[in-house]
């Protein structure tokens, strides 16, 4: 089912939820981490720990900022200003979660999302806006681009020096297919947009 609607729907989507969850109350923003993570644990867990431990020091900053920093009630009180405090706890609670929902969602998409699927999306979206003079083929090679660059598993300092210092003379053409978009595509964006535009309004 997943593979018969354009990725672009599956873009569309993950991005109004992590719009939804950025703007949400906290008991909304609750159950949506809740749910959004109980999905990435089961289906990409990989992909969702990878992401977490990249940013384990956000973390940790977050925790410092308003655990340390927010003025409140002393969990230590023995060590003074060195304690940190139950307000700056109850602080941290909502961006900690607003980034663990994101950190879901992105997981989710990268898990079922191809490289391919990426391009064809970003092409997509894009394409409106030749209108304005945008050309969304060079938007499309560039995120192919990067994500291959990216994707290499030997990806260090030394290695990109290594590419740096060779030799492009001779380019390569390269073409990658992009996914043409279908009317039950269309429907499910404008649904989408439906959806989210009624959200916001209400």
């Amino acid at each position: 089912m997943l593979k018969v609607i354009h990725p672009v729907v599956h873009v569309t989507a993950g991005f109004f939820l992590i719009i939804l969850l950025q703007t949400a109350g906290f008991h909304v923003l609750l159950a949506g981490a809740v749910a959004t993570v109980s999905c990435a644990l089961c289906a990409a867990t990989g992909d969702w720990l990878r992401i977490v431990r990249r940013l384990r020091y956000i973390f940790l900053v977050l925790l410092i900022l308003f655990a340390w920093q927010t003025p409140g009630t002393l969990m230590l009180p023995l060590i003074g200003v060195f304690s940190p405090t139950w307000d700056g706890l109850s602080a941290v609670r909502e961006p900690a979660l607003r980034l663990l929902a994101v950190v879901s969602v992105v997981a989710l998409m990268l898990k079922y999302l191809s490289t391919d699927d990426w391009v064809s999306s970003l092409y997509v979206l894009v394409s409106p806006l030749r209108v304005a003079g945008v050309r969304p083929e060079r938007f499309a090679v560039r995120l192919r681009l990067v994500l291959d660059y990216a994707g290499q598993r030997d990806l260090n300092w030394r290695h990109c020096l290594d590419v740096a210092e060779q030799d492009w003379s001779d380019p390569q053409d390269e073409a990658w297919p992009v996914r043409a978009v279908q009317i039950h595509d269309v429907l499910a964006l404008l649904g989408l947009i439906a959806v989210a535009g009624g959200y916001w309004l209400w």
